[in-house]
């Protein structure tokens, strides 16, 4: 039978294989990810998107100040238009 510094040898050597095996995982996980994101343009995608949510935030803020000057502040008991109340409105013209 073995000492037990030989079944701390095993259990070290089995502990540093498993961590070993973690980070190759981890490694090759990243890698695959970056390989898919790139073939379906996944980050060209969310590049756009973040684009298209910065330009209307501005177009958005452009027509309140358009609409409402005060810097596109309402005044007091205004409500920003719906899309229900401008039926409403489409419907009493």
């Amino acid at each position: 039978m073995g000492t037990s510094g030989d079944m701390g040898d095993a259990f070290g050597s089995l502990c540093g294989g498993g961590i070993i095996s973690i980070l190759i995982a981890i490694g090759v996980f990243f890698i695959l990810r970056e390989l898919v994101c790139w073939y379906w343009k996944l980050n060209e995608l969310v590049r756009l998107q973040e684009a298209q949510l910065t330009a209307l935030k501005a177009i958005s803020e452009d027509i309140r100040t358009l609409l409402h000057g005060n810097e596109g502040k309402l005044n007091e008991g205004e409500q920003w238009p719906t899309h229900e109340t401008s039926q409403a409105n489409d419907i009493e013209q």
